[in-house]
């Protein structure tokens, strides 16, 4: 099927454009071009801005203010263009500018800068009902008309233009509103209005105090506003007013910051003479006999701060005990009756347990005397001491309050703990005769008898054997004054201690290691000046050789060769000719 051509490219549709733009070129023929000529430009003069003095030397150039539409820019870029100081004010939101796009972001500049209106009108035009004076910091919600009903106009606050305000003008205006009052205000705040005022509060008296963080009860709703807010110029300066009653009240004080600033707690806006004072808020609360006691009994001189709130500092006259109970007289006795005591044995450094608790009080306190008694169990009960002070003063350490025959001993919490094998060795095997103090606690003092070394290893038999079993003995070679390195750990233990003699082995090499033949006595018995611990063989002389003087012995070129290769019977004989066959560096042998 063929496609339909769309309607505006059919033939009835194209010559439908042809006769329209012929029309339109006919209407603005016949009246001159008129149609599309809004108005002359203003021709107002101000500084030149890219060689133009004003709006009208750029009528023949619509494209300087109009975009294309279908190009990016809008009219408002075109304006940016030319005004610079305007695009710098909008990046400033304190400025005019720059707060009416804060508030409007989508404002352009012909909703308040009108054109093609003729020469001479002005290039400002704002509607106070629609311009958002709020975005510059003062709404007009109450000056929305005059006293006399009228709107207000621009003009009407801003005289010289809309860029600037003089703030008398809120004075004058006022002072034909209500005289007394702005003379007043303006003595006492100054006549910078626009510091503390919005346009959105309301004024004056008819300010509802309650509605902010201090409300005006009582007395303070006939203060005036100066004797609270002094010296207030600015918002801030009443919203930082102190609150606190001192601020004010500290001139009236009688009591002279004896019971602080906090006014409250006593006295009330309505009355400040009527007062009430709970001292339950109070650190020492009137409780019992307290609550019945006069001021001045506690309060001496009308002195309130500072005033004990201990007890012994009223009661010490009271005092039977004559200090022996310390001055915490409320250990055992109320506010509610002096002489109703009740003492908790307990609630001091020796509590009363088991038996104790049933004991009489004179048992322990001879002759009413209560400081200063003994609290070590030695103390009351030496006289049932069976064992002769052997155990020390420490009676706890097996009996206990509840029952003294019932006895537990924990061997553990001594110098010497049972373990392994001790700890199932009858008492008496180590406390003969029941002799407990001076115990030995060395092994040796028990197990000499089982010692087959008869003394050799001294008596440090933990050394080697432990209390969990005697015969699972364990010695460290390392421990002992000859370490074993080497492939002396690999040797038997008899090989040096023979017939099991241990005490007195001598440690030196040549004890084990006889000198051979072949050293025919020349090193003497420092065998470690050319064997190790790690092989007998092979041997490195360290020493300076000596023999022929050069740098510091013979030897410089026969690192690589044994002893044997030159000394072939002992070190004491030596021959060159089994290298060298002669000295002249013939047949077998070098130059040497």
């Amino acid at each position: 099927m063929k496609k339909k051509p769309l309607g505006c490219l059919t033939a009835n549709g194209l010559i439908a454009f042809v006769i329209t733009l012929l029309l339109i070129g006919g209407g603005a023929s016949i009246n001159g071009g008129k149609m599309f000529a809004p108005g002359k430009l203003n021709a107002q003069t101000g500084e030149s801005l890219g060689g133009v003095t004003s709006h009208a030397d750029l009528s023949a150039e619509c494209d300087a203010c109009h975009a294309a539409p279908w190009g990016a820019d809008k009219m408002g870029d075109r304006c940016m263009a030319c005004h610079t100081e305007i695009s710098a004010q909008l990046q400033n939101v304190s400025s005019l500018h720059g707060s009416l796009m804060q508030d409007v972001p989508d404002l352009q500049c012909r909703a308040c800068h009108p054109e093609h209106r003729g020469p001479d009108a002005s290039l400002v035009e704002m509607d106070p009902a629609t311009f958002p004076h709020d975005a510059v910091g003062f709404a007009l919600t109450a000056h929305a008309q005059k006293t006399d009903g009228t709107a207000f106009a621009c003009g009407d606050c801003h005289l010289q233009n809309v860029a600037s305000f003089e703030a008398a003008v809120c004075a004058d205006c006022h002072q034909q509103i209500d005289s007394a009052f702005t003379e007043a205000h303006t003595a006492a705040y100054g006549s910078d209005c626009l510091a503390c005022h919005d346009g959105v509060e309301t004024y004056g008296a008819n300010f509802d105090h309650n509605q902010a963080a201090f409300q005006l009860v009582g007395k303070h709703a006939a203060v005036n506003c100066a004797d609270c807010h002094t010296n207030a110029h600015a918002i801030d300066d009443f919203k930082n007013t102190a609150t606190e009653c001192a601020a004010c009240h500290q001139k009236d004080d009688p009591h002279n910051g004896n019971f602080g600033d906090d006014c409250s707690v006593c006295h009330t806006p309505e009355d400040w003479e009527a007062t009430s004072f709970d001292h339950n808020l109070l650190a020492f609360k009137l409780e019992g006999k307290h609550g019945r006691v006069e001021c001045e009994q506690c309060h001496i001189n009308n002195t309130f701060k500072g005033t004990p709130t201990d007890c012994y500092a009223c009661h010490q006259k009271d005092d039977q005990h004559n200090g022996q109970f310390g001055t915490d007289c409320a250990a055992c006795h109320t506010p509610s009756d002096w002489d109703n005591v009740s003492f908790d044995h307990n609630s001091f450094a020796f509590p009363l347990e088991g038996k104790h608790a049933r004991a009489e009080c004179d048992e322990c306190h001879t002759n009413n005397t209560f400081k200063g008694t003994p609290t070590d169990c030695y103390a009351c009960h030496q006289k049932d001491d069976q064992h002769n002070g052997q155990f020390g003063t420490d009676c706890a350490a097996c009996h206990n309050s509840s029952d003294w025959d019932n006895v537990s001993f924990d061997h553990n919490s001594f110098a010497f703990k049972l373990e392994g094998k001790h700890a199932r060795v009858e008492c008496e095997k180590c406390h003969v005769n029941n002799t407990f103090q001076g115990t030995p606690t060395d092994c040796y003092a028990c197990h000499q008898k089982d010692d087959n070394h008869n003394g050799q290893f001294g008596t440090e038999c933990g050394a080697c054997h432990t209390p969990a079993s005697w015969e699972d003995a364990t010695f460290d070679h390392s421990l002992a004054a000859f370490p074993l390195t080497g492939a002396h750990v690999n040797v038997r233990c008899e090989k040096c201690h023979v017939n099991n003699t241990f005490a007195g082995t001598p440690s030196q090499c040549v004890a084990c290691h006889a000198d051979p033949a072949f050293h025919a006595g020349a090193f003497g018995a420092d065998c470690a000046s050319c064997h190790s611990t790690s092989g007998w063989r092979p041997a490195e002389y360290r020493g300076s050789h000596p023999g022929i003087a050069d740098e510091g012995g013979f030897g410089i070129r026969h690192g690589n060769t044994t002893c044997r290769t030159c000394h072939t019977n002992t070190v004491r004989d030596y021959t060159c000719l089994a290298c060298h066959s002669n000295n002249q560096g013939g047949e077998g042998g070098g130059d040497d």
